[in-house]
């Protein structure tokens, strides 16, 4: 079932996401971009307010994103020999990020550089829609051209998706817990505990993770029973 995520319970921190897109163009239409002759106008101030707007119209279009009171959205046009490239960039002070914001706004602003050509070029495509960049929240930073990702790079926790970063997570629960959140070789000042969470027993990979971590640490397999059993 669809839903949205509950992220009252996260801290708001600083959220940045730049995103961007591409119209292909023939070359006279390009050179009527740059010129600003199109018979619809400067198709260029055109395509950055309706970035601008649909940026803070995004929870009304993409149905579980959650109303965010936006600090800044940029969007830019970079007019090449035949194409225009968007680039919008959105801030925010907020407990999820703003990633659909950026990308919301860098595809509106490339559909509008299309209705401005679309009279006189047929043939303009739209090629690339993408994130390239997200800071803040857990995760950290991340940059398309670092060649990481894939899911759960983006926000795994409040997208409600389990990924790459999910280890990290149950890591967390076991320090919490009183376990072995430490250096791999250190010795255990005490036995490793789920602190009463029984999830390890019902998820084998979490299960070998518990075992992996009691070895590090010289702990025996007994420590995967519950608190109440020591």
């Amino acid at each position: 079932m669809a839903r949205m995520v509950d992220v009252s319970e996260k801290e708001p921190t600083l959220r940045e996401a730049v995103a961007k897109a591409r119209l292909r163009v023939s070359e006279d239409v390009a050179e009527s971009l740059r010129a600003g002759e199109l018979p619809k106008g400067d198709a260029v101030e055109a395509a950055r307010i309706a970035g601008i707007m649909a940026a803070k119209k995004t929870p009304e279009l993409i149905p579980l994103c959650h109303p965010i009171e936006l600090a800044q959205v940029k969007v830019e046009v970079e007019l090449k020999e035949r194409e225009a490239e968007v680039r919008a960039e959105v801030r925010a002070f907020s407990r999820t990020g703003v990633e659909m914001e950026a990308l919301v706004a860098a595809a509106v602003a490339a559909l509008t550089l299309y209705d401005m050509v679309k009279g006189i070029d047929r043939g303009a495509e739209i090629t690339e829609v993408c994130l390239l960049e997200k800071r803040g929240g857990k995760s950290g930073t991340w940059r398309k051209d670092e060649g990481k990702g894939g899911i759960g790079q983006h926000e795994p926790e409040e997208r409600g998706v389990q990924g790459p970063g999910s280890g990290d997570r149950a890591q967390g629960r076991l320090g919490a817990g009183g376990g072995c959140a430490r250096r791999p070789g250190e010795e255990a000042s005490e036995p490793l505990s789920l602190g009463g969470d029984t999830a390890a027993e019902g998820d084998p990979a979490l299960r070998r993770q518990v075992l992996s971590q009691g070895a590090r640490c010289g702990d025996r397999p007994r420590c995967l029973r519950r608190e109440s059993d020591h």
